[in-house]
């Protein structure tokens, strides 16, 4: 069984590769991320970028996107993650998938093409403050205005489901180097007078199994995203 990439996922990643090498210099990146005021990604790059299709790789051909799959998307991904490209490219692929699953046909018909062209960003927010799931996390609340609803309360956004994957294999990486590096028996000296760099490593070998369990586990992340945001069954 070949597990490899197709010829034609191949030419996408060269094309994409060649954009961002001409388009998305470490400078311009910095340039964007840094600016306090601005959305923390450049609009033109954006607007650029979803002309090229990429907003709209995954959304289906009747709503105005390419009607690729998720290996195509990781394509994409790898090369914009090698050149660290700020973009709300995944946000928005996720948002449409949302709308995909949940959204009636009119929400569909209204909302898809405008995430597949570019002109509207999106993301997915299930998460609140609180980091409870389930139900009983929700403190949002909805009220009705008119023919419409009014939402009162805070969400957050997909990236911090990941954010917290990468802080909790982080930690678990960084804990296993401190042991690594001080041996089985290092946590246990008497003082940091005793041991190398101030102590920090039998902190950290000691500290990471709280932070990681506080903050959730590689495996609990993981299974919050596959279950809550790519709505797929735990463990995938």
């Amino acid at each position: 069984m070949n597990f490899g990439f197709s010829e034609e996922q191949e030419l996408l990643r060269s094309e994409v590769r060649k954009f961002l090498d001409e388009n998305a210099a470490m400078d311009e990146v910095r340039k964007a991320t840094e600016d306090e005021a601005g959305p923390g990604f450049s609009r033109e790059l954006w607007r650029q970028v979803a002309e090229l299709g990429w907003a709209g790789l995954t959304v289906p051909e009747a709503h105005g996107g390419a009607g690729l799959g998720w290996v195509d998307l990781v394509v994409v991904l790898e090369e914009t993650g090698r050149s660290l490209f700020p973009s709300p490219l995944v946000a928005t692929t996720l948002a449409t998938h949302a709308i995909g699953l949940a959204g009636s046909d009119e929400q569909q018909a209204r909302l898809l093409p405008r995430l597949a062209d570019g002109s509207s960003v999106g993301t997915v927010a299930l998460a609140e403050s609180d980091d409870v799931p389930g139900p009983e996390g929700v403190r949002l609340e909805a009220s009705r205005s008119g023919e419409g609803v009014v939402l009162s309360g805070e969400k957050l956004g997909s990236e911090t489901s990941v954010n917290k994957l990468h802080r909790a294999e982080l930690e678990v990486e960084l804990g296993e180097l401190a042991l690594e590096i001080q041996g089985s028996r290092g946590p246990l000296a008497a003082s940091a007078d005793e041991v190398a760099d101030g102590g920090q490593w039998q902190r950290m070998a000691l500290g990471w199994p709280e932070v990681v369990i506080g903050g959730g586990t590689p495996n609990i992340q993981k299974n919050i995203i596959a279950e809550r945001i790519l709505g797929l069954p735990k463990d995938v």
